[in-house]
């Protein structure tokens, strides 16, 4: 029975390793997030809008995206400081089309909101990640 499960065991890891051996490193999606959190950091809506993917631009305009960061951010006074929690490789996400997805979590404190949690969807688009969604909590 021992040797069954850890014959088990070990097969489920050989696969997950597979599995995660498959997805590209995060790395560069990181950095294409955090670049593209300075803009809404600094305010600069327009710029992230321009910047984001296509995925995002055809499901809000600017002009929704501005209004919208605007009423959700602002609130909250100016980042006092942001870290990486997760992120997580995906082909399919619900409501997208199939492709490469990463999903960056990053825990943030701001001035009016300590403990805040900013989840950033980044999809390849070319050779560049960029903005597919963002969502503040």
């Amino acid at each position: 029975m021992l040797k069954r499960i850890l014959l088990v065991t070990g097969l489920l890891c050989v696969g997950l390793m597979a599995h995660a051996a498959k997805a590209p490193d995060s790395g560069t999606a990181v950095r294409a997030a955090a670049a593209w959190l300075r803009l809404v950091d600094a305010r600069q809506y327009a710029a992230s809008w321009q910047q984001a993917a296509p995925l995002f631009q055809r499901a809000v305009s600017e002009q929704q995206w501005a209004e919208k960061l605007r009423a959700a951010r602002e609130p909250f006074g100016k980042l006092l400081k942001r870290s990486l929690s997760d992120a997580r490789y995906f082909t399919r996400l619900p409501g997208a089309p199939a492709g490469r997805y990463w999903v960056i979590e990053e825990n943030a404190d701001f001035a009016n909101k300590p403990g805040a949690v900013e989840t950033i969807t980044m999809e390849r688009v070319g050779s560049h990640w960029r903005a597919a969604g963002y969502f503040i909590r």
